[in-house]
């Protein structure tokens, strides 16, 4: 994968600073520079005095964004975050403007970025300068210590600023912080989110007080910063330490709590105990209810009982001897069933997390042999309006327990359709699962006849043809979007169809191959665990003159790159174009939608034969390929929104790494190091857009 980083400079009036501060980074390293003037009195563009900035504005090296009005720092990196991900960024080098850190130390965290890309690079800060102040020390002890509270983890220096942010899990995240406290939240967010963060030691700078330029608010700041925590730390109880332990630690402390004679006051004791001993509220709260008034009679029964017979307590022992017994009762009582509850959590946690999926998508489908069968039984014997119909019943059960497909269409028509408030985006997923239970019987359905039930629309079937006139080999690469199998099947184009071989994942149910019928008849299917036989049966195809038929959407183990989709960064494999590089192949893109009734468009567009350029490096010419690919996706997804099949969080969830460790990756490149940087946009002005708290878009300079 390329790495392609920017150092992002946010400065509010630091203009003796900020000019030494770009020239740092100018010398030090080859990266762009994006400089943030958060409505700085002076525009920073005046200020950038020195010869190689001024130089560096010229081509496009340096880049200045300008709020008109102080926001804030982390309001800058927010906008920063959603710029250089359109841009096509997929790191963000932040540091401060005034001078306190050195670019020099900027390799450091980037040479830890190439092995762990989707990690959260810190420079933690040697504070052992006698000019350092005695708050800054402080500070960060006191900050560790929530941050290790709500999250867990062992951070020596969160409130530094010099960071090295991955993009990707970053760019559609919400945040409440717009000062300081942003980047305190999205440290506890990223690891909350399982993003793991590292930590490199680096030389900083801090000048004699008098000489000292500070913008943090002693005040306001430390309120904001004491609000946060407490929203924080107040989450982390309700959705974090859920850990097989912790929940097993957290259940068995509430059935405890439950079990004692404090009745009427369960939940402050539970609140309490979370709060001291960090565990996850919820699951102790629920684990308070073994005391429900179903219960309790039994259990208060067999405490005293058990109290009595401990202590040697008689029946005649009066209210005083009772509740003595009672209370000591509990005490035994509540430790055994702790233990076994313990026991059984901790347990029954491991096995249900050794069966959850790792992957973002497995290709399994859902509803089992006996659902599946029933659905085609139903096509089969009623026909395909009764399939339909039972989607009205299908549909709902999707939308309410399908909860990471749900997550996932949510972030899809955010970035498709923005203006959508939230009920009109919940009617678009429910039509969108209709359109997806349509297709996938449209199919099904067809498989049951030699005659075509359908219409097929060509828009370039000529391309497949004028590409297969020498009888060669070609690369058919298309996404996971509407039905190109079906529509291609419709058009009987049999030179084609009789020789396609289809890599994918394996999947049961209604598989893809299993409904294709007699049209696309020789299909491979393998699984992405091992790419290697996958792509020696693709070179095997191609020798023999076949049609191979690839999906672009879906990373092949770490042949992959981040390519903007939808003004967002989005993993797309680089498999076909380097295969068809490797073997002299032509390829080109084609789709298949679903049209109205029962029409389907199918679209190739003209072949190309890729080759590799030797005065190139091959990693920037697979993926300019691959950005072609992308545009030629996102335009005809536009034309059918409702077409967009890949069911998970598409531009937020990290790709599956091929070895154990999520963070690992091989063959990373920093961009700077296959090429001389690319020239950035000239010099803007920024204004807030119209009614969006969330975004913020140029405008002219005044």
């Amino acid at each position: 994968m390329i790495l392609r980083i920017c150092v992002v400079i946010p400065t509010y009036n630091n203009a003796r600073t900020v000019s030494e501060a770009v020239k740092d980074v100018l010398l030090n390293t080859s990266f762009p520079v994006l400089v943030v003037d958060d409505g700085s009195d002076t525009p920073v563009s005046g200020a950038l005095y020195s010869w190689d900035v001024r130089n560096a504005l010229e081509t496009g090296r340096v880049r200045v964004e300008r709020f008109e009005k102080n926001r804030g720092k982390g309001a800058a990196l927010r906008f920063a975050i959603k710029e250089l991900a359109r841009q096509g960024y997929t790191h963000m080098m932040a540091m401060d403007a005034d001078g306190q850190h050195f670019a020099r130390e900027i390799h450091k965290l980037v040479e830890l970025a190439k092995a762990h890309p989707w990690d959260l690079i810190i420079g933690e800060r040697k504070l052992k300068s006698e000019t350092v102040p005695t708050i800054s020390k402080f500070g960060r002890k006191f900050s560790n210590f929530w941050v290790n509270y709500e999250t867990g983890s062992q951070i020596r220096d969160s409130q530094s600023g010099f960071r090295l942010y991955p993009l990707l899990p970053v760019q559609n995240m919400r945040f409440l912080s717009r000062k300081y406290d942003f980047e305190i939240e999205v440290l506890i967010r990223l690891l909350w989110k399982g993003v793991q963060v590292r930590e490199v030691e680096i030389d900083v700078y801090y000048p004699e007080k008098e000489a000292r330029v500070s913008h943090f608010n002693k005040f306001w700041d430390n309120v904001r910063i004491s609000v946060l925590n407490a929203l924080l730390v107040t989450v982390s109880l309700l959705r974090t330490h859920a850990t097989p332990r912790e929940l097993a630690n957290g259940l068995a402390a509430g059935v405890l709590v439950g079990c004692t004679p404090f009745y009427g006051f369960h939940t402050l004791i539970v609140v309490g105990v979370a709060l001291l001993l960090r565990l996850n509220v919820i699951v102790m709260w629920i684990g308070s209810h073994v005391s429900t008034p179903i219960f309790a009679p039994f259990l208060i029964y067999a405490e005293i009982y058990v109290g009595k017979a401990w202590l040697g307590i008689g029946t005649d022992a009066g209210a005083k001897g009772e509740f003595t017994a009672w209370l000591a009762g509990s005490g035994v009582v509540g430790l055994g069933l702790s233990a076994i509850t313990w026991v059984t959590a901790y347990l029954g946690s491991l096995y249900a997390g050794r069966r959850k999926k790792r992957s973002n998508w497995n290709g399994r489908t859902r509803g089992g042999r006996l659902g599946n069968g029933i659905l085609k039984a139903v096509l089969q014997r009623m026909g395909l309006q009764w399939g339909y119909f039972c989607l009205y019943f299908i549909v709902p059960y999707f939308y309410l327990f399908a909860p990471k497909s749900l997550r996932g269409m949510n972030e899809y028509w955010r970035l498709v359709d923005p203006s959508l408030g939230w009920w009109a985006r919940q009617k678009k997923i429910a039509h969108h699962y209709l359109r997806f239970g349509q297709v996938l019987m449209d199919r099904v359905y067809q498989g049951f006849y030699q005659e075509k039930k359908f219409t097929g629309h060509s828009h370039g079937m000529e391309n497949i043809l004028a590409a297969r006139e020498g009888g060669e080999g070609l690369i058919l690469l298309s996404a996971h979007a509407g039905a190109w199998d079906l529509a291609a099947s419709l058009l009987s184009l049999k030179s084609v169809q009789d020789n396609v071989s289809v890599v994918e994942f394996q999947n049961a149910g209604l598989t893809f191959q299993k409904v294709k019928g007699k049209d696309l008849q020789a299909v491979r299917s393998h699984n992405s665990a091992a790419p290697e036989d996958a792509i020696f049966s693709i070179h095997q195809a191609l020798k023999r003159g076949g049609n191979v038929a690839l999906m672009g959407d879906r990373p092949l183990a770490d042949r992959f790159e981040l390519i903007p989709f939808f003004g967002r960064l989005a993993p797309f494999d680089m498999t076909a174009f380097r295969v068809a590089a490797a073997t002299r192949t032509k390829l080109l893109f084609t789709f298949g939608f679903k049209a109205a009734g029962d029409n389907y468009d199918f679209y190739a567009r003209p072949s190309k034969l890729y080759a590799f350029n030797n005065d190139e490096p091959r990693e920037l010419q697979c993926y300019q390929w691959a950005c072609e690919y992308v545009r030629e996706v996102e335009g005809l997804v536009r034309l059918y929104p409702d077409q967009w099949f890949n069911f998970y969080p598409f531009w937020s969830a990290l790709p599956s790494a091929p070895s154990g460790e999520l963070g690992a990756q091989s063959n990373n490149h920093i961009v700077e190091d296959l090429r001389t940087p690319q020239a950035l946009k000239p010099v803007t002005a920024l204004e807030p857009k119209p009614g969006d708290a969330e975004e913020f878009q140029p405008s002219p300079m005044r």
